[in-house]
């Protein structure tokens, strides 16, 4: 809605090519902005070789990039940052929510070269320096830690893959760490998605819905869930289907 914003095909270097080609010019452009995998958009993650040509583009026209881990970071997928499995380093990043395990925190980090040149006092926000928060955010941290939960993060996502593709009804399941999205076989039935999503909350499991018309399922469980969890979600999910199965 905004003038002077562009979007590009999620992959595809030809599309992002030809917005510089066609619809501005490099030299006019501020940043590029991506999520290394999209949330709300469908858990669908950048590829690395395209990531890496957009950064490529971006350097030999002086375009900042901005990468958005708000969702994807802090250990959601199985490392700190996303953008460490993509090989890249973003001009600016920004991150939020798990970082502080449910106490409001956000942040923004960037290189040297862009923070040397802001000035004094620029950067506030209301709620900047929470104390509450920040000692959420530096506990948050050290359980990380003590507790290996980017190895159990990649396990528990992968145990969750591999009973969900067993389900009958289940068509696809995009899993990056515990940042799953589930694509059913009647995913463009909106109407039976959020049945499902309703019956899964009647039975004291929330999840979530994305895509442009929430026809995607979105999983994102605690980075510290266990094996009863897990089996829990399974069990309850294959009886919820099955219920619905013969609506």
């Amino acid at each position: 809605m905004v003038p002077g914003v562009y979007y590009s095909d999620i992959n595809n270097i030809d599309s992002f090519e030809n917005i510089l080609k066609f619809q501005t010019n490099p030299e006019e452009v501020a940043c590029v902005i991506y999520e290394p995998v999209q949330g709300e958009g469908g858990i669908n993650s950048l590829d690395t070789n395209f990531l890496k040509d957009v950064h490529d583009i971006c350097s030999k026209y002086n375009i900042i990039t901005i990468a958005d881990e708000v969702q994807c970071g802090f250990g959601r997928t199985g490392t700190y940052w996303n953008i460490e499995q993509k090989g890249v380093i973003p001009d600016i990043m920004t991150f939020g929510k798990g970082i502080a395990s449910g106490f409001p925190l956000a942040g923004l980090v960037a290189n040297d070269k862009i923070m040397d040149n802001i000035g004094i006092n620029f950067l506030g926000g209301t709620y900047g320096g929470n104390a509450i928060s920040c000692a959420a955010a530096s506990a948050t941290i050290d359980i990380l830690k003590t507790e290996n939960l980017l190895t159990n993060v990649m396990v528990k996502g992968e145990m969750l893959k591999k009973g969900i593709l067993d389900i009958p009804g289940v068509k696809a399941v995009r899993q990056h760490g515990l940042m799953i999205g589930l694509e059913l076989f009647r995913s463009n039935e909106i109407n039976y998605i959020q049945n499902i999503v309703k019956k899964m909350n009647e039975n004291n499991i929330l999840i979530l819905t994305c895509g442009n018309n929430g026809q995607y399922i979105r999983l994102l469980p605690p980075l510290n869930i266990n094996n009863g969890d897990c089996n829990l979600f399974l069990s309850t999910f294959k009886n919820v289907i099955k219920l619905f199965k013969k609506l």
